[in-house]
């Protein structure tokens, strides 16, 4: 049930076992959204991070893609180019 004192997004979540945080702003978007993951994740929810990356995503090796245009980017995934917010991401957490 909605109320005032709970915002409606945050009714809709408390019910979820797996929520997806996604950014499309080429990696430090999904930045924003580490708050509600952490909180969540305290709250004992299956939390993923997913973006829509600007890398030069080309250069990763086969085993990193689990799907089509889909990547599991972890903090030991090689990358060419200085440019990977996604891997500092996942080498923070």
């Amino acid at each position: 049930m909605i109320s005032l004192g709970e915002p409606a997004f945050f009714t809709r979540l408390r019910e979820a076992r797996r929520v997806l945080i996604a950014g499309a702003g080429g990696g430090f978007d999904v930045y924003a959204g580490l708050p509600l993951a952490f909180a969540l994740r305290a709250a004992g929810k299956e939390v993923h991070l997913a973006n829509l990356s600007f890398a030069d995503l080309y250069g990763l090796g086969p085993d990193v893609w689990v799907g089509e245009d889909v990547a599991a980017v972890g903090p030991d995934t090689s990358q060419r180019g200085d440019y990977f917010p996604e891997r500092t991401l996942a080498s923070g957490l």
